[in-house]
């Protein structure tokens, strides 16, 4: 019993330390300056492409980390026909706002026109994990999911094994193994997105362009 108090103990330390500082090792949103955002936007929609990426990479080295800023961006480039800049700019966004529908259209007609993979980490399964998971989470709440199984996985386990021998639940030990393949399907992912945020170089052939479908503009 004592053993079961002190490990209880430890995971609540782990979940009260853990979660605030897994989510802030992570890139967060950091919204951008409204009049420089719509200033840089007004540049956009004249056609001033490298005055408008000018303001844009501004905010970005001011500190933001908006999605619709670096969306916008991944558009100057587009537009500029740097297909490289575009889709790293998008795939930037992405991260941030998984599941905006407007970037995530914009990142793949970028990915289609140029040709190239959905990551540069590597080719094969590795990729096409990373690219799976950011469909739907940005690395913040796929962090907060692995260490809250994770932390779930151990209290489950300790409360089972605080059961004398025979009486101990199934039920338990059941949902301790489904929290335990939650960890697993929510780390692998977050390790290869770590890894491919670790600026792997990448290649992208060819430059095209044509005009996007659908702009962020907007704030």
């Amino acid at each position: 019993m004592k053993r079961s108090i002190f490990f209880l103990g430890v995971f609540g330390l782990i979940l009260f330390f853990g979660l605030p500082l897994m989510a802030g090792a992570h890139t967060s949103a950091v919204p951008a300056d409204r009049q420089a955002m719509t200033a840089a936007n007004q540049l956009y929609q004249a056609g001033h492409y490298p005055e408008a990426i000018q303001l844009y990479e501004g905010l970005v080295a001011r500190g933001a980390r908006d999605s619709r800023l670096l969306c916008n961006l991944g558009n100057a480039y587009y537009q500029q026909g740097d297909l490289f800049r575009a889709r790293a700019s998008h795939e930037s966004a992405a991260r941030l706002a998984p599941r905006d529908a407007d970037i995530r259209y914009n990142l793949a007609l970028v990915r289609r026109q140029a040709g190239g993979t959905p990551s540069e980490v590597t080719a094969g399964p590795l990729a096409a994990v990373v690219d799976f998971s950011q469909r739907w989470l940005n690395l913040n709440e796929l962090a907060i999911l692995a260490l809250g199984a994770w932390l779930l996985f151990g209290l489950l386990t300790v409360t089972y094994r605080s059961f004398p021998t025979g009486q101990r639940p199934v039920a338990l030990r059941y949902a301790a193994s489904i929290a335990l393949v939650v960890v697993v399907l929510a780390g692998l992912p977050l390790a290869a997105r770590a890894y491919e945020q670790a600026g792997l170089p990448g290649s992208m052939p060819g430059v095209g362009q044509t005009a996007l479908s659908h702009l962020s503009l907007g704030l």
